[in-house]
């Protein structure tokens, strides 16, 4: 949000030559020496000062629970919000709790550009302001409560910025918020958007805690105090051990809301301009919170066309996401990142916005399969049995469209999977293979086209019934299989007990002729052929002469048992 052009008077002065502070209109109290400290950066991060949010219950409960009546002057509230707080800390908790509970933005007064009177007595009584409003209403409870407090006028990345149309030095500042004394230390406050956010021209209320007492590296991504028309002069209200430059604030990447909280890191481009040639990969991680998934949009700028298929995101092994970009046209692209830190949200967060710049083309023009999310094992995979080693696999180039993947598993766990082809829709199950050797799971698949390709994977939990999906991977395959034929079928009691052909490797048998079927079945005391019934003479390998007499489906049967039924365990084609 922004709103319109901030007209408070800052007052600086100049102390020790370069080095700035303000002139405080705080009332008088016993200690005022503290009022008199420089804005130097704060030497603790706010998980320093709040280590554990629930020391905030008590207050928090207090100022939500504000009766009505206490609302009809300041100084009545700010007497009401303070009385059980133990400290500054907890006064100012207690004011920013209140104002982004009860406060609405002036979405009318926004668009139109007729404000509602902002002074503190008029939002009080009108319950709405605009930034300005919200930062004269902390900064008149903080000097009330006898805390020292600023209001600073800015520029913002809002609901109407345009990153395409640069701050400058005679542009008009667009949003207010406050700097705060606490602890001895100046933090970051910024009620509006503490409150809520601007959608579709309505303002939805939604508490926000990462605007309480932000980290100044935080916080500079999205705010640039710029007082009077004086850069220099305000540099010092960004908190910041090396302040940033104007030009550096349009430059810099705009992380929202979600990025600050979760601490996301841009590792590759801090820049939110990226310039391509062909292709570019983009590399993050979050901080403060390990990212679970990541997904991304690609559209054109201007026509708005999905190009999401010419993007892939994949998970490193070092617990980083890389998003691997190929515009197919030269052109101008917006790339919006989405991410989540908890396996059962099924909503992806927005965590920040690129303009990728293309001037050329990569080589190859294939795009990738449809996929939500980063390429690769979710965590659920682990509670399905799959070893801590499955994150180690997301993305394959295949030279000769054969592929074979192996993956450590406890044996019990019912596994499945999927072959997709990304530019065809026909059914691909006879051209992948899975097979179950102790604690493994083995997966083949026969790729016919040059391209990409897309294997699901889905397992059973520990006394589940179902199978769930825990993963999918990506296979760029250069060159077609020079034997593409299908594979034999798996019925579920070949996996649960070890078997597997050696031979035919093709799930095809001509009808009345002679094969050779080789298998190792384990635990298999018979196996039944065209209806006759064969026992292991060999170990655990049977060997058995197959000869179809008719065309369809000829299913291989075996028994753990001397006697009795015995279960299917492969199937062939006869063509």
């Amino acid at each position: 949000m922004g709103c319109g052009s901030s007209t408070r008077v800052e007052t600086l002065q100049k102390t020790n030559g370069n080095q700035e502070t303000f002139t405080s209109r705080v009332p008088p109290r016993e200690n005022s020496s503290v009022l008199q400290t420089h804005l130097a950066p704060p030497r603790l991060k706010k998980k320093d000062i709040i280590p554990d949010l629930n020391m905030f219950a008590a207050i928090d409960r207090h100022a939500l629970e504000a009766p009505t009546r206490v609302r009809a002057s300041p100084e009545d509230l700010v007497a009401y919000l303070i009385q059980p707080a133990r400290n500054d800390l907890e006064k100012v908790r207690a004011f920013y709790r209140w104002i982004t509970n009860n406060i609405s933005y002036d979405v009318e007064g926004f668009f139109s550009g007729n404000h509602k009177p902002g002074d503190p007595q008029s939002v009080l009584q009108s319950g709405t302001a605009v930034c300005q409003g919200y930062g004269d209403l902390f900064d008149n409870f903080c000097k009330l409560a006898h805390i020292p407090c600023h209001v600073v006028s800015g520029f913002a990345k809002g609901y109407s910025y345009n990153p395409e149309i640069p701050y400058t030095a005679t542009s008009k500042t667009n949003h207010a918020w406050n700097i705060v004394l606490v602890k001895g230390e100046w933090r970051l406050v910024e009620c509006t958007w503490g409150a809520g956010f601007l959608a579709d021209k309505m303002f939805k209320k939604e508490f926000t805690e990462v605007y309480f007492l932000t980290d100044p590296e935080l916080f500079v991504h999205a705010h640039f105090p710029f007082m009077n028309g004086d850069e220099s002069a305000s540099r010092a209200f960004q908190l910041m051990k090396r302040p940033i430059s104007l030009n550096e604030y349009n430059r810099n990447v705009n992380l929202m809301k979600y990025g600050l909280e979760w601490d996301v890191e841009m590792l590759s481009h801090r820049e939110q301009f990226v310039t391509v040639n062909k292709e570019v990969d983009i590399i993050l991680q979050g901080r403060r919170q390990q990212l679970l998934d990541v997904m991304c949009h690609l559209n054109e700028s201007v026509s708005k066309k999905d190009y999401n298929n010419f993007a892939m995101v994949k998970r490193t092994t070092d617990g980083k996401f890389s998003i691997h970009i190929r515009p197919p046209i030269p052109g101008k692209y917006d790339l919006m990142i989405f991410g989540k830190v908890n396996e059962n949200e099924r909503q992806y967060q927005s965590i920040v916005k690129y303009i990728i710049v293309s001037s050329g083309t990569s080589s190859s023009r294939q795009p990738y399969p449809e996929h939500k999310g980063a390429w690769g094992a979710k965590q659920v995979a682990v509670e399905c049995g799959f070893n801590r080693n499955i994150f180690s696999h997301s993305v394959f180039t295949c030279n000769n469209g054969e592929f074979e993947l192996s993956l450590v598993i406890t044996d019990h766990t019912p596994v499945s999977c999927q072959l997709e082809f990304a530019e065809g829709s026909d059914s691909l199950d006879r051209y992948m293979q899975m097979t179950r050797p102790p604690h493994y799971v083995n997966i083949k698949a026969r790729l016919n086209n040059v391209g990409f390709y897309a294997i699901k994977l889905f397992a059973g939990k520990p006394e589940s019934t179902t199978h769930e999906y825990v993963g999918s991977f990506l296979i760029d395959n250069k060159k077609p299989t020079p034997n593409y034929h299908p594979f034999p079928y798996y019925w579920s009691s070949a996996h649960k007990h070890h078997c597997i052909i050696l031979e035919p490797a093709n799930g095809d048998l001509v009808v009345n002729e002679s094969t050779l079927l080789r298998c190792i079945a384990p635990s298999m005391k018979r196996l039944m052929v065209d209806k006759k019934v064969f026992t292991n003479t060999n170990g655990d390998i049977f060997e058995i002469p197959m000869e179809p007499k008719s065309k369809g489906d000829f299913t291989i049967y075996g028994s753990i048992e001397d006697s009795g039924s015995l279960n299917a365990l492969f199937k062939f084609q006869v063509v």
